[in-house]
């Protein structure tokens, strides 16, 4: 296990909660990814976990990317919840992500039992943007389809006819038609 952060206090305080827990046999902490990267190359492990924070994370991994060996489940710990931030981290190569006022103890263990189970570990407020984004499309389409309904029936056609947007097109029951 890794755990790379440029912050010597933040690495240090993760490494030390993760001694603690004794989750990994192996672990270390770097200041710079590419070292991260090049020890677990040349390490013996047949899986690793990185931890990755710091001022420059998300960059130095939009960059480098995933390590080429041993194959590496990479969690980022956010920041901050700011819909810039969480735009950028959406489109890292990561299994997971946590914000770093949620750090505890419990919330590694719970992190990493996620992380064994194959789910991806998110905050809240994640989850919250990415739902967003999601439904960000079908609202502009339902108002872009209302917008194509309202000229289809203000069209001359529609007058002559009688369409409305609450008609279906058919007479309705109980009225005749001539």
């Amino acid at each position: 296990m890794v755990v790379c952060d440029d912050r010597d206090v933040m690495r240090l305080g993760l490494v030390e909660m993760l001694q603690e827990m004794h989750w990994a046999a192996d672990l270390k902490g770097f200041s710079s990814l590419s070292i991260a990267w090049t020890y677990l190359a040349g390490s013996s492990a047949t899986s690793a976990i990185a931890i990755l924070g710091g001022t420059s994370a998300a960059e130095e991994l939009a960059a480098t990317g995933r390590p080429t060996r041993p194959p590496t489940r990479i969690v980022l710990m956010l920041r901050d919840s700011e819909a810039a931030h969480l735009a950028v981290a959406v489109g890292l190569p990561v299994d997971g992500f946590f914000l770093e006022e949620d750090l505890s103890v419990s919330m590694l263990r719970a992190l990493l039992a996620r992380l064994d189970e194959r789910e991806f570990p998110m905050p809240a407020p994640m989850a919250e943007f990415l739902l967003g984004q999601l439904r960000a499309p079908r609202a502009r389409f339902r108002s872009g389809s209302a917008r194509a309904n309202r000229r289809c029936y203000n069209s001359p056609t529609a007058r002559r006819t009688g369409s409305s947007p609450t008609s279906s097109g058919f007479p309705s029951t109980g009225s005749s038609t001539t």
